[in-house]
C-alpha cells in the first residue's frame, strides 16, 4: 500500500471513529430530551420570559438615552435588547419543542407505551 492509500486509510478510521462518537452523544442528547421533556420546557419557559424582560428594559434604556444624546449607551442597551430578544425567542423555540414531545409522550400514554422506558431502551 502506497502513502496515498495508508493515509486514505488511517483518515477513513478516525472519521469513524468521530461518527461514532458523535451518532453516541445524538443518542444520549435525544434520550435525556424524551425523558427531562417536562423539566426542559419549564426551564426554557422561565429563560424565556427573564430573557423578554431584559429585552424590553433595555430597549427603553436605549429609547432613553437616544433621546438624552447619550448614543453610545443607547447603542449597547441597543445590543443588549437584541441579543436578550435572540435569546428569548430561542428559549421559546425550545419550550416548544419540549411540550411537543410531552404531549406525544401523554399521547404514547394513552396507548399503553411508556416513552421513556422506550427511549432508555432503544436509545
Amino acid at each position: 500500500m502506497g502513502f496515498f492509500g495508508s493515509l486514505a486509510k488511517k483518515v477513513g478510521g478516525a472519521v469513524s471513529t468521530l461518527g461514532q462518537k458523535v451518532a453516541g452523544g445524538v443518542r444520549a442528547g435525544v434520550k435525556y430530551g424524551i425523558t427531562h421533556s417536562e423539566k426542559i420546557a419549564q426551564v426554557a419557559g422561565k429563560v424565556e420570559g427573564i430573557a423578554n424582560q431584559v429585552g424590553e428594559v433595555a430597549g427603553g434604556i436605549a429609547g432613553a438615552a437616544a433621546g438624552t444624546g447619550f448614543e453610545p449607551i443607547a447603542g449597547l442597551a441597543g445590543g443588549v435588547a437584541g441579543l436578550a430578544m435572540g435569546v428569548g425567542k430561542g428559549a421559546g423555540a425550545v419550550k416548544g419543542v419540549a411540550n411537543k414531545v410531552t404531549e406525544a409522550k401523554a399521547t404514547a400514554k394513552r396507548f399503553g407505551i411508556d416513552a421513556n422506558a422506550m427511549a432508555n431502551n432503544i436509545l
